[in-house]
């Protein structure tokens, strides 16, 4: 375990529910290699919040490097969805771009 991932962790027992913290320590697992510890951190935090356009993009991808091509399209596919509701072409185009990328 690294150090910053230690120091994330203690911040984030003073505030359990900080879900920028929680989301640092998810980048910092799928660092250290453990991106499906990381996916399911990511994925908490956006059956939480499901209108945070901000999870859509990295869990897709974390999804996609794990071999685990339907949940990512689904995320995309969903995550395409929410951002025309918010007018949100920017969040849109690059959901789109990556499944371009990914997709086999």
């Amino acid at each position: 375990m690294t150090n910053r991932l230690i120091e994330l962790e203690k911040m984030l027992q003073e505030d359990p529910t900080d879900s920028f913290l929680i989301y640092a320590i998810a980048l910092e697992k799928e660092k250290a290699g453990n991106a499906a510890e990381a996916a399911e951190l990511i994925q908490q935090l956006h059956d939480q919040n499901p209108e945070d356009l901000s999870y859509y993009h990295k869990l897709a991808d974390i999804y996609f490097n794990l071999d685990e091509q339907e949940k990512a399209v689904s995320i995309i596919e969903l995550g395409v969805e929410k951002a025309e509701q918010q007018q949100n072409q920017k969040v849109k185009n690059e959901l789109e771009q990556l499944r371009f990328l990914k997709e086999d």
